[in-house]
């Protein structure tokens, strides 16, 4: 019976990581990754330069926003990424979210 829980147990943390993992999977850019523009714009960038961040920054270079061949073009990606598919996060004001689009036909609104 111990051995059946310890197998349940362990399937379901298997299933936990496959789910997480599928949420962000490396070499794909996703938004926690970007950081709102100063000024109040409703607008996210790469945090490069001035925004660096050595756990977005780095991390997110190293892991999902690789597309790029040199580390120049790979940041180009990566902020060019955040502005067309990224707004701040109302909650957490240090990060960003996907942009939610609403198609009215004629008229795509962006949120």
């Amino acid at each position: 019976m111990q051995s059946v829980a310890v197998f349940v147990a362990l399937l379901s943390l298997s299933s936990v990581s496959v789910s997480s993992a599928s949420k962000y999977s490396p070499g794909t850019c996703h938004c926690d990754c970007c950081a709102p523009v100063d000024g109040g714009e409703k607008a996210c960038t790469a945090p490069v330069g001035p925004l660096h961040s050595q756990t977005k920054t780095d991390v997110c270079l190293a892991v999902f926003c690789t597309e790029g061949d040199t580390l120049g073009a790979q940041k180009q990606a990566f902020s060019n990424f955040c502005s067309s598919n990224c707004f701040p996060d109302g909650a957490v004001a240090t990060t960003c979210r996907p942009k939610v689009r609403t198609d009215h036909g004629v008229n795509v609104h962006e949120e």
